[in-house]
This record gives structure tokens, sequence and C-alpha cells, in this order.
């Protein structure tokens, strides 16, 4: 036993990495932080059986960008085109409840000041309006964002249905579509 413990005692430990200083600072390293923009939460959705932020902040080039709580990574380019009224933004089918039987669509896009409301068909014959939300004041951007977050039935998915966008007086004044994939 005496030896056992002698041999611990004095072994050479084998093949033990060496042990390294930390890296010191570089030459040319800041000790400014990085410039993290403001994230604005515009909208509270349904998604998983919990409640979930629709968030925007500025992005590269002053873009507006868009952060939604789902795996899906949405693009910087929000704005509606020059002389067009709406652009969708987001389309996808998501998980609305906890235990993952309620499924539903998110959709997500922006309309110009002159749009009021937006309808968004469902497919046959049934339409829904969505919530249209005005951006913070800071990010001074004179478009609105819009979105739904609605449980939907198989007969909705894998068609092209329209988005409408009307002026005050009912008058659609731009559309464009979306499709859900799946089931």
């Amino acid at each position: 036993m005496v030896v056992i413990a002698a041999w611990f005692a004095f072994a050479k430990p084998a093949e033990r990495p060496a042990s390294r200083s930390s890296p010191s600072p570089s030459p040319t390293a800041s000790n400014v932080p990085l410039a993290v923009p403001a994230v604005f939460t515009v909208a509270h959705i349904r998604l998983r059986g919990q409640e979930a932020d629709i968030a925007v902040y500025r992005g590269p080039g002053n873009s507006l960008c868009l952060q939604l709580p789902t795996s899906d990574t949405v693009p910087c380019d929000l704005a509606p085109r020059p002389g067009r009224a709406i652009r969708l933004a987001y389309a996808n089918w998501v998980y609305l409840d906890a235990t993952g039987y309620g499924f539903g669509m998110l959709l997500v896009g922006t309309v110009s000041p002159a749009v009021a409301p937006v309808r968004i068909s469902l497919g046959n014959d049934k339409w829904i309006k969505a919530r249209v939300v005005s951006l913070p004041e800071e990010l001074n951007i004179a478009f609105r964002l819009f979105y739904i977050e609605r449980r939907i039935s198989f007969e909705s998915l894998n068609q092209s249905l329209p988005v409408v966008a009307l002026d005050n007086q009912g008058r659609e004044i731009g559309r464009t579509s979306y499709r859900i994939e799946g089931g």
C-alpha cells in the first residue's frame, strides 16, 4: 500500500497540458463597448402556450429589422416598396399551444400611412382583420406594422391567399399574397 501511495506522489503525470497565461490585450483592441441597437417591442403574441414579443430595431444601413420569437430569419428589408401600400415580411405556421396540437399562422408585414385596415384571407371565403400598429417615434419611420397570429385549419395550407390593404373608405389600395406550406 505504501508503494502505491509513493508511486502516486512521485509519478510524473502523463501528457498533462502545459498551463498557459491569459492572452494579453491586443494593441488594437478597444475598450469602447460595441453599440447595441435599441430593440422596441411592438406587439405581444401567443406562441407555444406562452406570451412572446414581436420587436423591431435598426439594422445595417439604417434599415428596419424584425425580431420574431421563432427560429426563422427575417431580412432587415421591411419597408413597403416605393409606390406600394403593403409588404409581407413573414408568413409561416407556428404552434400556438404548449401541447403542440394547436397550430396556427403568424403573418407580419408593413403598410404605408395611407392604409387603414388590412384583411387577410384564410381561404374558403373566410377573412380576418390584421392588427395594425404604429412603430415607436424614436425610429422615425412613417410606415406601420401589421400582424396576425391565428389558429388555422389544414384548408388554409398549401395555397396562395391574398392580403389586402384598404384605405379609410374601404377601397383596395394594395395587395400581396402569402402561402403557408404544410400538412
